[in-house]
């Protein structure tokens, strides 16, 4: 969904340590920024002072999505368009 509105940003995978665990995590970055501007959408199921460790971005067109996986993107993608509309 952010690359559909910030097609700078990718997608990044990565650890999140959060002081009593290590967590695998997927958020958005944009690299063509110093330092990356990220946008998380779900970083609040992180504990406070949780920060990222490290991350690698991935290849969005390489991500192997099943094909029920890819209509839910297309219906929550359609349901956002209608909702900026109104």
């Amino acid at each position: 969904m952010v690359q559909w509105f910030f097609p700078r940003f990718e997608i990044a995978s990565g650890g999140v340590e959060t002081g009593s665990t290590s967590e695998w995590h997927f958020w958005n970055v944009d690299p063509t920024c110093s330092p990356h501007a990220q946008i998380d959408l779900t970083w609040q199921q992180f504990r406070q002072g949780s920060v990222t460790k490290q991350f690698t971005l991935l290849d969005r067109n390489a991500l192997g999505d099943s094909r029920l996986t890819l209509q839910r993107c297309h219906l929550l993608l359609e349901r956002v368009l209608l909702r900026l509309a109104q």
